[in-house]
This record gives C-alpha cells, sequence and structure tokens, in this order.
C-alpha cells in the first residue's frame, strides 16, 4: 500500500478513472490499510468540479462494528446498508441495477429459438377488427370470411409485420406464440428477439426505469440465427412508458 501512496502515474490515472464516474463500492469496505484510496477520494472532492459521486453498500452487522471508522468517509462516500443475516442478494441487485444503463456487455445473442417452435405449425384465420370491435360482429364476420362471403378476407401473417404495430387476441391454444414465432423467422429486414413478457415483468423494479428493466431482461431473449446482435441500450431509450 505503502508503494501505490507514493506512486505518482498510478494516482493520476486513478483520479481521471473515478472522478467523471458515479461509483459503487461492492465487496470494498475501505480498510484501514487503505487510506491511500480515502485520501484520493479526499483531493478528487476538493480540487475537480462535476466529480461523481462514490458510494459504499455494506452489511449493517459490518457497519455497527466499524460506525467511527466509517462515519469518518461520510463527507465523501454515501454508505448504503443492508441486512446481511439472510443473504447477500443486496449486492447483486444494486450491481444489476446499475449495470444495465450501459450497453449490454455481449454483441450478439447467444441463445436461439429451437424447441418452442412447431414445425409443422399451420397459420390460423388471422382477421383485422378495430381494438374496441364486438365480438358478436366479429364473429358474424369471420363466418362470413371462411364462406368466401362479403368483404372481409383473412390476413397472411407477413400483413402483421407491415402494420408496424399489432395486438394478437384469441383463446387460449389458438397459435398465438406459434404465430410470433412464426412471424419472427421470416420477418426480413426486423432483428427479430423471442422476449416472454415474464422475463420484462420480473425485470421491473421501482428503482430501475424502463429501459434499464429492457435491457435486463434482454437477457432472456432469443434470436432467430446465430448473426443477430444485441440491440444498443441507446435505441429504445426514450419511447418506453410504465403504469
Amino acid at each position: 500500500m505503502q508503494a501505490l501512496e507514493e506512486d505518482e502515474p498510478f494516482k493520476t490515472a486513478l483520479r481521471m478513472l473515478l472522478a467523471p464516474h458515479f461509483v459503487l463500492y461492492l465487496g470494498y469496505s475501505f480498510p484501514d490499510a487503505d487510506d491511500y484510496l480515502r485520501d484520493e477520494i479526499e483531493w478528487i472532492r476538493d480540487n475537480l468540479t462535476d466529480t461523481g459521486e462514490h458510494a459504499l453498500l455494506l452489511p449493517a452487522h459490518e457497519y455497527e462494528e466499524r460506525r467511527e471508522d466509517l462515519d469518518a468517509l461520510g463527507a465523501w462516500v454515501r454508505i448504503f446498508k443492508f441486512d446481511a443475516s439472510r443473504s447477500y442478494d443486496a449486492v447483486q441487485q444494486a450491481a444489476l441495477t446499475i449495470a444495465p444503463s450501459r450497453e449490454v456487455v455481449a454483441t450478439h445473442v447467444e441463445r436461439i429459438v429451437g424447441p418452442e417452435v412447431v414445425l409443422d405449425f399451420a397459420t390460423p384465420p388471422i382477421l383485422s377488427d378495430e381494438i374496441d370491435g364486438e365480438s358478436e360482429k366479429r364473429n358474424t364476420r369471420v363466418m362470413m370470411a371462411r364462406l368466401g362471403m362479403g368483404e372481409d378476407r383473412f390476413m397472411e401473417p407477413r400483413e402483421l409485420l407491415e402494420a408496424g404495430r399489432s395486438l394478437v387476441i384469441a383463446e387460449p391454444g389458438m397459435g398465438k406464440t406459434q404465430l410470433l414465432l412464426h412471424l419472427g423467422g421470416v420477418a426480413e429486414g426486423f432483428a427479430s428477439l423471442y422476449l416472454p413478457a415474464k422475463a420484462f415483468s420480473e425485470a421491473l423494479a421501482p428503482e430501475r426505469d424502463s429501459a434499464a428493466a429492457l435491457a435486463l431482461a434482454l437477457r432472456e431473449a432469443k434470436a432467430f440465427d446465430e448473426r443477430r446482435r444485441f440491440p444498443r441500450s441507446r435505441s429504445f431509450r426514450g419511447p418506453l412508458t410504465r403504469s
């Protein structure tokens, strides 16, 4: 530690690395032997402007054991405590909350759609309707389309892609999931990914914005070919909303 404290090139590089960023310390508790890091954080705060915040996540029992020493950090490092009597899940949750705000680490989707697809899937009849259309009238239109009467006709699956946004409604077992998987496999010009809604709902959290939740959920995504790249987080920031 003494060598690091006297290594000026190292200290300069450390300041450049720490100064502009928010830094969360996980698994590191500023032991007494590491005075040099405390001194550097203090130097950054005293000599630079627009610097990032430093935070320490620490088990509550460890904080209580070192309260006097750790409180001295309060001027430069915010301390967050968690109950570690059952688990250290808070550390993982903190890491996941921060990580998705940056780019997805992997460049290509490694998981490929496979057993989910029924090979002999037959496309179900698809009838276009308004979202607030009456079910009785819809049933009549379906019957007329089956008989080839009237103006209604069944849509081709590709027309759903051309529509941009579509809501597919059908009874359980009618083939909604298989239809979406079929569309993902034939959607040329689209960056198709198979992402169950459950993965997104599980990634949502009060302290996590929607874009970060989507980035986290994308870890469960599957592609339809081995060349599919992960979308960058900046590509889906903005229009996402949550209610």
